[in-house]
């Protein structure tokens, strides 16, 4: 593969750490992306993976790295991965109590300081639940756009874990190019059928 020509405005099927060995350094203005939780949902040991990952992500961004991560893990992911802001999704109620996600804010550039783009800490978005999901963990497209908004000078958007493409269509829905890696086959298929109907939950 070739950056930019089979990178941009793409979905990408595959391991995100093989493609993004493939990406030159700071080759994209933004990583925003919400990984893996959970052990079982890794082939290896959890924090190694997670360790791979971030080396990556850091290395590919110009500008900043967003994560929305578990409140299970936050203790650990701001001792090992100290971010430059901590932010906070208010999921309301889900399964008869109150849940909340972390949002982990890094600034890889002092050029590009992020605290004078953020202009609120904690956002309240309804989780996607029910039958709208299509995702297991799928989030509102209403909190990624209003995070994205946030980052005016981010015109090229990475997701490594793009599931069923809901940072895509929020990077489209704010006419900003994007690339999207998913390593099930069955979910780049959702995330490619949603952006060409322009479905947004």
């Amino acid at each position: 593969m070739k950056f930019p020509e089979d990178f941009i405005n793409k979905v990408i099927n595959g391991n995100c750490l093989d493609v993004m060995k493939q990406m030159p350094d700071k080759c994209v203005d933004l990583v925003f992306t919400s990984p893996p939780f959970k052990e079982e949902n890794t082939t290896e040991d959890y924090w190694t993976f997670y360790d791979k990952f971030y080396r990556e992500a850091i290395r590919v961004s110009s500008k900043a790295v967003i994560i929305i991560h578990s409140a299970t893990k936050v203790f650990r992911l701001v001792q090992d991965y100290e971010p430059k802001r901590l932010m906070i999704w208010n999921k309301g109620f889900s399964q008869y109590s109150f849940r909340f996600n972390p949002i982990l804010v890094y600034q890889i550039s002092d050029e590009h300081k992020v605290n004078k783009f953020i202009c609120n800490d904690c956002l309240t978005f309804q989780a996607v639940q029910g039958k709208r999901k299509l995702h297991q963990y799928e989030d509102p497209i209403e909190l990624y756009t209003t995070l994205i908004k946030m980052f005016k000078e981010c015109l090229i958007i990475l997701d490594p874990f793009l599931g069923s493409g809901t940072t895509a269509l929020a990077a489209k829905q704010l006419k900003r190019n994007f690339i999207g890696i998913e390593i099930s086959k069955e979910y780049c298929k959702i995330a490619e059928d949603r952006l060409r109907q322009g479905i947004l939950s």
